[in-house]
């Protein structure tokens, strides 16, 4: 904090914005293209939930299959919602600067691991994909140059 006025007669320099490396430009624009690609597997399920639920000839009226293929396709929805939001927060988090983010990214990346695994349905080629860009991304937060910048605008930010 700068004191009311000013000492000497001379206004405090405003610091600088903080060059972002190519490293952390990588990792973001890995993140968008995961938001991209999860947009994409969550849109191509859903619509093929829609294709199978017609092709079977399932009407509301007749079974309740026809109801839980809605359900599943809301969950879907929902959860592809959920990890675009994620893979944009963490590409805005980073590219402020925010050391917690990686961390978070991190663990994140790890947990869509366990999940593409664990999950047939979703593990197919985006899952797979989307695993792909997780691990250079995580790998481009923690190369050298993404540890300076972070560690950088840890002590601007004090």
């Amino acid at each position: 904090m700068y004191p009311q006025y000013p000492v000497g007669g001379m206004m405090p320099e405003p610091s600088a914005p903080l060059p972002i490396p190519r490293s952390i430009r990588s990792a973001v624009n890995l993140m968008y293209a995961g938001a991209v690609l999860s947009a994409i597997g969550a849109i191509a399920v859903i619509v093929l939930l829609a294709v199978s639920r017609s092709s079977l000839g399932l009407t509301t009226a007749t079974t309740t299959a026809a109801a839980s293929i809605t359900v599943f396709a809301v969950i879907l929805a929902v959860v592809g919602l959920i990890e675009i939001g994620l893979w944009l927060w963490m590409a805005w988090a980073v590219k402020r600067g925010m050391g917690w983010a990686r961390i978070v990214s991190s663990v994140l990346f790890g947990v869509n691991v366990v999940f593409t695994l664990l999950s047939l349905s979703r593990g197919g080629a985006t899952g797979i994909v989307s695993v792909a860009i997780g691990l250079w991304a995580v790998i481009q937060l923690w190369r050298a140059d993404s540890t300076a910048f972070f560690q950088a605008h840890q002590r601007s930010v004090r």
